[in-house]
């Protein structure tokens, strides 16, 4: 059952992903997809970075005086806004009145400081900074793996709420543009800005379980590409080697990249940063800039992500999609080509997805397409060992190498839900029987009774098996045997072989017979005759019983017909043996064995009378379709 199959899976799945063991996965997987979507440099954003020989050369930390002048060298420049990604909480004498006037003059000049947190401290802003506008906080949120992936904008410890330094720069530079943050009316929690809704990330959107979602949290989008932004050291500032134009209506960021400062961060994009694997602060900030700002000018779509309820839908349709496909393909080759197709199709969707914007988190439904179609021949190889054990356990013994391998390999004609269904055959059915076996067991002792027995019982088995036939039942000494059941013949040919097979059982059973006579007489066991009844015609199969209990059988007047021919006593046994058939299967038989006419015969039982033939002997003809 395919359906039930994956619908566990697909709530197996859903329960690893509620727990957040795929998560791990499900971001690796997202970083790989951000390394991969074409991305290329922002323009608009120019970064000032203060490397290690500006430590030097300017002093650390640069006094007040030499930042305010490199405040007003940026200004002269045509800067559009500039953010400072440096802590100022306590003055640098000297010059602290510069720096503060000219903060004062630049309304477009943003300072950061740190966020005092719960069970954190913070570090201050610049005491000198009086408009709360230009102050962003620059703190970041960290994943459990190391990674910095999303990004705060406004955080609040209860008693403020504060905007982060990306944002604060963003606004200033879309404020000139006519562009100004509002609540989207359908949904308060959603920020519009110019042409981006910006819905705060929650703990589990996209491919997060249980993330920390304090705070309004936007998915870094790190669309500006390998390159980055445009770069230019503090002394390129001070020693006028900036391009007149490099700066004119730009965002321009002001930061440490100097190793002694540690300030770098893993990110999805870290093989792309500047100073080799470590991604600076400073770039973090000014990709969470490039990207408000590109999403407010309708340039790139605000990064999505599928409801949970979809996400969940497309689990459940890819778990059962997986399950049909392990249970249909039956073939190693095919079934790998199907998993991996459907694994591999579904991972290009992933970053199809983040070239438009969305992140559809689809590693749970790739999971739950692998293991819904791994589980589906797991089961589908469990089913099928159960049912070979029921078919081998109601036919194996008693039937040829042979029959059992095509009784297996055409199963699913006559098997349902592990076991054979009933159904209207047309097959031959054979019954013997050792005549007065009452007065024979009486003379013989009864381990010697068991052991003729079992000889006898041998030979007529060897018999029926080496033509194809099944033994349905041993009843004392008397058999019956099936040709045509479990796998039913449809073609007149193929019902034409069941009855020619049971004949030639019948004479090998009699040459059987009196080989055991030839052998007994030496030891003075008394002679014994046989009966055998066959008939071919329509019957039904099926199962009766439970459990270990199940038996296979037939019934039908066919069946009926078999039994009585083989008991009719109208008919003289001259011989060692006697097979009566009915006229059926007679005329499917009389171009290869000899009979005659025995007469319409009543049997018990039967309203009508049948037709009755005994077959004397075989004929000398070709016997290659037995």
């Amino acid at each position: 059952m395919p359906w039930l199959v994956g619908l566990v899976v697909a709530v197996l799945v859903a329960l690893i992903r509620g727990i957040g063991w795929i998560e791990p996965l499900e971001l690796a997987t997202y970083d790989i997809g951000l390394r991969l979507r074409p991305g290329a440099p922002d323009p608009g954003i120019v970064l000032i970075l203060e490397r290690e020989e500006d430590l030097h050369r300017y002093g650390f930390p640069m006094s007040d005086a030499m930042l305010s002048d490199l405040i007003e060298r940026l200004t002269r420049q045509g800067a559009a806004v500039i953010g400072i990604d440096k802590y100022r909480d306590v003055p640098v004498p000297p010059g602290a009145d510069e720096l503060a006037s000219s903060t004062a003059r630049h309304a477009n000049v943003v300072w950061t400081f740190k966020f005092a947190k719960a069970n954190e401290v913070g570090i201050a802003a610049p005491g000198f900074v009086k408009n709360v506008s230009q102050l962003g906080f620059n703190d970041l949120v960290v994943d459990t793996d190391g990674m910095v992936r999303r990004a705060p904008l406004f955080l609040d410890d209860g008693k403020r709420t504060m905007q982060s330094l990306a944002l604060s720069l963003a606004l200033s530079y879309l404020k000139e543009r006519g562009i100004v943050p509002v609540n989207d009316p359908s949904n308060p929690e959603v920020m519009v800005l110019g042409k981006a809704r910006i819905k705060p990330h929650e703990t589990s959107n996209g491919g997060y379980s249980k993330a920390d979602s304090a705070g309004f949290q936007t998915l870094i989008s790190y669309r500006a590409g390998s390159a980055g932004f445009q770069t230019f050291s503090v002394q390129d500032v001070f020693e006028n080697r900036i391009p007149a134009s490099a700066l004119a209506g730009k965002i321009v960021f002001y930061g440490s990249v100097a190793e002694s400062f540690k300030d770098f961060f893993d990110t999805p994009i870290q093989s792309f940063g500047i100073a080799g694997r470590a991604t600076y602060g400073v770039e973090l900030h000014a990709h969470i800039t490039s990207q408000l700002v590109r999403e407010a000018l309708g340039q790139e779509a605000h990064l999505r992500w599928w409801p949970d309820w979809a996400e969940y839908c497309a689990l459940l349709v890819c778990s059962l999609i997986g399950a049909w496909t392990g249970q249909a393909l039956r073939r190693p080759a095919h079934l790998g080509l199907a998993v991996g197709g459907g694994a591999c199709f579904m991972v290009a969707a992933l970053l199809g997805g983040l070239a438009f914007g969305w992140w559809i988190a689809l590693v749970p439904a790739v999971l739950a397409y692998v293991l819904g179609s791994s589980s589906s021949v797991v089961w589908r190889a469990f089913a099928e060992h159960e049912e070979r054990k029921t078919v081998m356990k109601l036919f194996s013994r008693y039937v040829s190498r042979e029959v059992a391998d095509e009784i297996w390999a055409k199963r699913s004609e006559f098997m349902f839900e592990g076991k054979p269904k009933p159904r209207l055959v047309t097959a031959t059915v054979l019954f013997s029987d050792v005549e007065g076996f009452t007065s024979v067991s009486e003379k013989m002792a009864p381990v010697a009774l068991f052991a003729w027995l079992d000889d006898y019982m041998s030979a007529m088995t060897r018999a029926i098996i080496e033509n194809g036939g099944v033994i349905n039942k041993y009843i004392g000494d008397a058999v019956m045997a099936l040709y045509g059941v479990p796998v039913a013949r449809s073609t007149p040919d193929g019902i034409a072989r069941d009855a020619l097979a049971a004949v030639k059982s019948a004479m090998q059973m009699g040459v059987a017979l009196d080989k055991i006579n030839q052998d007994g007489a030496a030891g003075g066991h008394p002679k014994i005759r046989m009966r055998i009844g066959i008939c071919t015609g329509p019957l039904a199969a099926g199962t009766i019983g439970m459990g270990d209990r199940l038996e296979f059988t037939v019934i039908g007047d066919t069946v009926n017909i078999a039994s009585r021919l083989e008991s009719l006593k109208t008919v003289a046994l001259t011989g060692s043996c006697r097979v009566l058939v009915s006229e059926e299967t007679y005329r499917l038989v009389a171009d290869r064995y000899h009979g005659k006419a025995v007469g319409e015969v009543a049997l018990k039982g039967r309203d009508h009378q049948v037709a009755v033939f005994e077959i004397l002997g075989r004929l000398e003809v070709s016997e290659e379709a037995i």
